[in-house]
């Protein structure tokens, strides 16, 4: 009996070992995914991954290692989602449903019932990612079958956690349809749910569905109702910045976030110079915090080009006001050349910095500096048609207008 239970605490240590070995990787592999030319190596890593995981659950266990083994099986479906290996990842998740189901054959087990909700919404969101509506909703229809059992099973908090990541889900999958309203309404109630929990992680996931909530009414035309959301949002977000101030998801989503409200304030036909200024402020304190991710300089770079474009509608006249948006949009242009030099791979970089160009031909033509403006006008109509040109008979709608617009700006 003692060698046997030798034996059992043995294969425990290794198995935990491997695993603690295979979440290193994979915390690796979620790092570079801000880094424009590490994404082949990425994607290897997660592959290596794949594989680790692929060997440690089509090994035999049983007893506390099959509750493990569970616990594995949904990260091994999350790396193949990852990988947008969607199928995989949702056979993978059905069988970890299957093998905590085995564990708890009591359904008395909170964790593994938990287990089990979670990979109902992870089919939900990789049926999803497929574009398969329908089989997204069956999902999330076994999640909250799941939820009645875990009713008896969870305390107050931990219950409203459960319920807030079906609601989360639910709101994605009518964003979907295209019932934004809906949608809008289903994201906030996830939020309250989220907050009811009480731990930090969903204060951020409250914040998160908050913004999520603005955008859906944005899309369903309800202006009003998207710019309370963002700003329930913003104050979610301040609250989690004041007590970490140098976490990049905290300030990643406030920056974002105080764009979003910039532009649905815009669109009421309200001045959003100040929540823009906000937006830059975030994206500041994100770069000092994480300068080595180019994402967040990109994003600052287009805010900046969003408050030089705005500045440059009331800028005659008032000439300190016009040298503010030529400085930001020149500012703006010079970091996506930076951009673009130090990753010439990615074609977001060109492509900021065509609109960077534009928006400065905008404000040159306004200060009289017509042959300036024309420069940079060129600039961006070039930049615009050769991407007509490399999109061939599938060009991106908007090219098409961006080349209209800067060639306008020449007349």
């Amino acid at each position: 009996w003692r060698s046997e239970q030798q034996a059992h605490t043995i294969a425990q240590e290794q198995f935990h070992q491997a695993l603690e070995a295979i979440d290193r990787l994979s915390g690796i592999s979620e790092d570079l995914q801000y880094f424009p030319r590490l994404q082949t190596v990425r994607t290897n890593l997660l592959k290596m991954v794949a594989d680790y995981y692929e060997r440690h659950t089509a090994t035999e266990h049983g007893g506390t290692l099959d509750r493990q083994l569970a616990q594995s099986l949904l990260k091994l479906g999350e790396v193949h989602a990852l990988l947008q290996d969607h199928q995989k990842a949702i056979d993978t998740f059905r069988k970890g449903s299957i093998v905590a189901a085995s564990v708890d054959g009591a359904v008395s087990d909170a964790e593994m019932q938990r287990l089990i909700l979670d990979a109902s919404l992870k089919t939900s969101a990789s049926e999803l990612a497929r574009g398969r509506i329908g089989q997204a909703d069956t999902a999330i229809g076994e999640g909250r079958a799941r939820l009645e059992v875990l009713k008896a099973l969870l305390t107050d908090q931990k219950l409203h956690a459960a319920q807030a990541v079906v609601e989360a889900q639910t709101g994605r999958i009518l964003e979907q349809r295209g019932e934004f309203n809906r949608a809008g309404g289903v994201q906030h109630r996830a939020a309250d749910l989220f907050r009811k929990s009480g731990t930090t992680a969903d204060e951020q996931n409250a914040a998160l569905s908050l913004t999520l909530a603005g955008q859906a009414y944005d899309q369903a035309g309800l202006p009003e109702n998207a710019k309370k959301e963002f700003e329930e949002s913003i104050k979610a977000w301040r609250r989690l910045t004041s007590r970490w101030p140098d976490v990049p998801d905290y300030l990643d989503g406030l920056a974002t976030t105080n764009i979003s409200l910039a532009n649905v304030t815009r669109d009421l036909g309200r001045n959003p110079e100040v929540t823009y200024r906000k937006a830059v402020e975030a994206f500041d304190a994100l770069i000092q915090a994480r300068p080595e991710i180019p994402r967040y300089r990109f994003n600052r770079a287009t805010a900046l080009v969003n408050l030089a474009w705005l500045l440059n509608q009331s800028a005659p006249g008032r000439t300190g006001q016009a040298d503010e948006a030529q400085q930001l949009a020149v500012d703006a242009t010079n970091e996506f050349l930076r951009l673009a030099g130090e990753y010439p791979e990615a074609a977001d970089y060109p492509d900021g910095e065509a609109a960077a160009r534009s928006v400065l031909g905008e404000v040159l033509r306004n200060r009289g500096e017509l042959d300036l403006a024309t420069d940079m006008f060129l600039a961006a109509a070039r930049h615009y048609a050769t991407r007509l040109d490399e999109a061939g008979q599938s060009p991106r709608p908007q090219y098409n207008d961006l080349l209209s617009v800067n060639l306008s700006g020449l007349a």
